[in-house]
């Protein structure tokens, strides 16, 4: 055998024994969390889950409440600009019928 065809048998050899490192079952395991149903782990969490949302709502809570009363607020200012435009519009018709 030559040189040649020995390193291309180790090769070969080599391609078919290899295994990629994310099909092993070690990466695998290492990739997911166990469940855990105990009681106290259910509460514990359930309870960091709601001061969370407690912490978060004290942000978002003042923020939108400042954004409603804005939006109302340009509704109002829409509002009255039409009424203007309208009054003003009926009251160039009626000098018109008048002349």
């Amino acid at each position: 055998m030559t040189p040649q065809t020995v390193q291309e048998r180790i090769d070969n050899i080599v391609k078919n024994l290899t295994i990629s490192k994310k099909k092993t079952s070690k990466y695998i395991r290492s990739k997911t969390s166990a469940q855990d149903a105990r009681p106290e782990v259910v509460y514990v969490g359930s309870v960091a889950v709601a001061i969370i949302c407690v912490f978060a709502s004290l942000v978002v809570l003042p923020d939108l409440c400042t954004m409603i009363h804005f939006l109302f607020s340009v509704k109002k200012r829409k509002q009255r600009k039409k009424r203007k435009t309208l009054k003003k519009l009926d009251q160039m018709g009626q000098k018109m019928f008048v002349n």
